[in-house]
């Protein structure tokens, strides 16, 4: 037997001698026959056709059609040679009536039975043909049910087959763990619906017709269900049902299968996606920005409520449609566009940005819009969210403040300017220069201060100080301190006496706010001498001329308007012609260098440097010193420089 492809064996019979071998037997048989006949006359069957018959039937039924034609052809010879008239001889015919009915008789008789012995064997070796088909078909869907029991053993899935009077035919392993051993092959559906209590996903018990394999079974068509089971006892499980009908050859419905699958774990997942999406919805909705999430292509997929109130538009109206049909017209939203759609193609977030749209009322509104990307849970980029606030009112306080900044710095700016007049070039044997040299626009109205007034004929006032803080605030306690010094000083011509008046002064003062740094020196023109109270400010650098050599002046107290109790000292210092006094204020000392700001000993070695080389001006030390930091300073600087000449 071989394989013919189609799972069926092809049956050939069992195997015959060789056809040669039967030719050979033909004449042989029939050459053995009319020996006999000649040799054995008396022999019973010897005057008859009967051997040469019976010779050609078994030929027929041993080898076949062929060797048998060749048996009918050798007995007729044989049988005319040896009974004919001319008997012996190569050929004789019948000559009397007798030889030819036995000759007739052995042809016919050759020729029939071997006809009818060829169709029986031809029938035998058929149904000998068909038996070992019927066998092999028997063997080979033995050995597919066994392989489709194996799958259907070792699925995951539960496979329920039920019959057309809808009662269980089979279920595999999984289906009685899935149903915990409620399956009864032989029983109705319907008991193991009950047994299970199988129910809706609301918990309502479920009706047997409305379950997916009674549906293939009533309609014919596949069907799909999510039920809950088990829910009492046990822990709850949840099914998807697919069940499919069962069509026989003729097309007739002879049942349904459904495969059941334990979807538990993938449907509390998805619950709580919901119930986080559902909470996501509820947090956006109380944001009072609007939010809105969008496409690649840049389409609204969701608006809040905060946004279609914006906008003025209702949510059916925004979602759908690209963003940029929701701004103003023009060349704004042609900027919107292309912003999105660049970020989509490069995979870069949008970068915060400003538009208008239309409002409510019929106007614009300003808004501002921050995007983020948007990403799935296998983290690739499906589209942006944005975050858009309505910053129509906060432009408009802007503009406010800004009209009302620069309202209060022409006030404090024409303020300063008035207190930062010109001093004097020359009282006395005493040269005055001064310098200021502001960091930025805002520094005009900065806290820096100076002053020199003649007290009496004999003594000159000098101060220089600095305010916390900067603006109009700033620029009135500049004027408070600096009058208030100027006043003192008139009053009283002792450094210490006057700080310590000033201080409880700007710590009474309820407006007042922060501290002022400030010197105050009264030169004295009769006996060329300094003495001052430095409440808290830089030091005063000191050059003298006969040492060739730069000082400092350290600060005799804290800053003044902290504490009304504070204390501060007086020093006096005899001046020689050629000595020179540096006042500045902070800016002077911390001009940044590198990663820090430039030491008060580097600022003495400059100053002395330059001094021996014959310095002009304080024009001059301030830009050799930002020339060594190479870097412009970050506060404003006042210099006071106070030479003797005698």
């Amino acid at each position: 037997m071989s394989d013919d492809g189609s799972g069926y064996e092809e049956v050939r019979g069992r195997e015959k001698l060789p056809k040669w071998f039967g030719y050979a037997f033909a004449l042989a048989a029939q050459a053995a026959v009319t020996a006999v006949v000649l040799l054995l006359p008396e022999f019973p069957i010897g005057r008859s056709s009967s051997p040469y018959i019976v010779t050609v039937l078994a030929v027929a039924y041993l080898f076949g059609d062929g060797p048998a034609v060749l048996a009918l052809l050798a007995g007729s010879v044989a049988f005319t040679w040896s009974f004919g008239p001319g008997a012996g001889g190569v050929w004789g015919l019948p000559a009397g009536a007798r030889q030819w009915v036995s000759f007739i008789a052995y042809l016919l008789g050759s020729a029939g039975g071997a006809f009818v012995i060829s169709l029986l064997r031809r029938y035998a070796q058929r149904v000998e043909r068909l038996a070992s088909q019927l066998g092999v078909a028997k063997e080979l869907a033995e050995r597919r049910r066994s392989e489709l029991e194996t799958v259907l053993l070792s699925a995951s899935d539960a496979i329920l087959v039920v019959n057309l009077d809808s009662t269980i035919a089979y279920a595999n392993e999984a289906a009685d763990q899935v149903f915990r051993g409620c399956i009864r092959r032989g029983e109705p559906f319907a008991e193991l619906v009950e047994a299970a209590r199988i129910r809706e996903m609301d918990g309502t018990p479920a009706a047997v017709h409305e379950l997916a394999v009674m549906r293939a079974l009533a309609n014919g068509t596949a069907s799909d269900k999510t039920a809950l089971v088990n829910g009492e006892s046990g822990p709850e499980t949840v099914l998807s049902v697919h069940a499919s009908p069962i069509r026989g050859p003729d097309g007739e419905i002879e049942g349904a299968v459904g495969i059941i699958r334990n979807i538990t774990c993938q449907w509390r997942a998805d619950e709580a996606l919901r119930q986080s999406e559902e909470r996501y919805r509820s947090l956006v909705e109380l944001v009072p920005h609007g939010i809105a999430e969008v496409d690649l292509s840049g389409v609204i997929t969701f608006a809040n409520s905060a946004l279609c109130g914006m906008l003025g538009c209702p949510p059916h109206e925004m979602i759908g449609r690209p963003v940029w049909e929701v701004t103003e017209p023009g060349e704004q939203a042609e900027a919107v566009r292309s912003l999105i759609l660049r970020a989509a193609a490069e995979h870069i977030p949008p970068e915060a940005c400003r538009t208008r749209v239309p409002a409510a009322d019929g106007g614009l509104t300003d808004i501002q819009v921050d995007w983020d990307y948007r990403r799935d849970p296998e983290g690739r980029v499906v589209g942006f969210t944005s975050v858009v606030t309505d910053v129509t009112e906060q432009l408009r306080t802007r503009k406010e403040l800004e009209r009302d900044y620069e309202r209060e710095h022409r006030i404090a700016q024409t303020l300063q300017t008035s207190l930062m007049r010109p001093v004097p070039r020359r009282i006395g044997g005493f040269v005055f220069e001064k310098l200021y040299r502001a960091a930025g626009d805002e520094a005009r109205i900065g806290g820096d201060f100076y002053d020199v007034f003649p007290l009496d004929d004999d003594k000159i006032g000098i101060v220089i100080g600095d305010v916390s803080g900067k603006g109009l605030k700033a620029a009135v306690q500049v004027a408070a301190a600096k009058y208030s010094l100027r006043g003192r000083a008139y009053e009283c011509h002792s450094p210490k006496a006057v700080m310590e008046q000033v201080n409880r002064t700007l710590v009474q003062d309820m407006e007042a706010e922060g501290f002022t740094s400030v010197f105050l020196g009264i030169l004295d023109c009769r006996r060329s001498a300094l003495t001052y109270a430095n409440a808290g400010h830089a030091p005063v650098i000191h050059w003298s001329a006969s040492k060739a050599q730069a000082v400092l002046f350290e600060p005799t107290g804290p800053v003044a308007g902290i504490s009304s109790g504070a204390e501060f000292g007086e020093l006096d210092i005899e001046l020689e012609i050629g000595d020179e006094l540096l006042l500045g204020t902070d800016g002077l000392y911390e001009i940044q260098c590198g990663g820090s700001y430039l030491e008060i000993d580097r600022l003495l070695d400059i100053y002395a440097e330059m001094k021996s080389q014959g310095m002009s001006s304080a024009a001059e030390l301030v830009n050799r010193v930002v020339e060594y930091c190479q870097g412009e300073p970050r506060d404003d600087i006042a210099v006071l420089r106070v030479s003797v000449e005698g």
